[in-house]
């Protein structure tokens, strides 16, 4: 078990959360707290970083879907960037990238959310 360590940065539009470590029954309560905590407006783009995610489990996919849903609901997505060998194959088991794009690199999924955010009027 990895601890989990969870850092952002914000740009216009766009809040970036790099979520490192193992998002598990002991720590998703804590990344859906950190969510809350550091997102700007509800329509804004979010970024997660999942570069040095080392696992996933269905509490942590439910708080990336319902972050999703609130973001695209108030005119905003989220990106989902470059997830790990274990962390990928959770997500292509559940489907995931048939509702939240999953980007290959975090320079992938930052463009492609600044770029959303460029064109969503204020």
């Amino acid at each position: 078990m990895s601890a989990l360590l969870l850092s952002h940065q914000h740009l216009p539009g766009v809040t970036m959360i790099c979520i490192e470590g193992d998002v598990d029954a002991t720590s998703h309560l804590q990344l859906e707290a950190y969510i809350k905590q550091v997102s700007r407006r509800p329509g804004d783009q979010i970024v997660f970083d999942l570069s040095e995610t080392t696992f996933i489990d269905s509490g942590g996919l439910r708080i990336l879907t319902n972050t999703h849903t609130t973001s695209v609901r108030n005119g905003g997505a989220v990106h989902l960037a470059a997830p790990g060998p274990i962390p990928a194959r959770l997500l292509q088991i559940v489907g995931m990238a048939q509702h939240v794009p999953v980007h290959a690199s975090v320079e992938q999924a930052l463009r492609a959310a600044l770029s959303a955010a460029a064109e969503r009027p204020s």
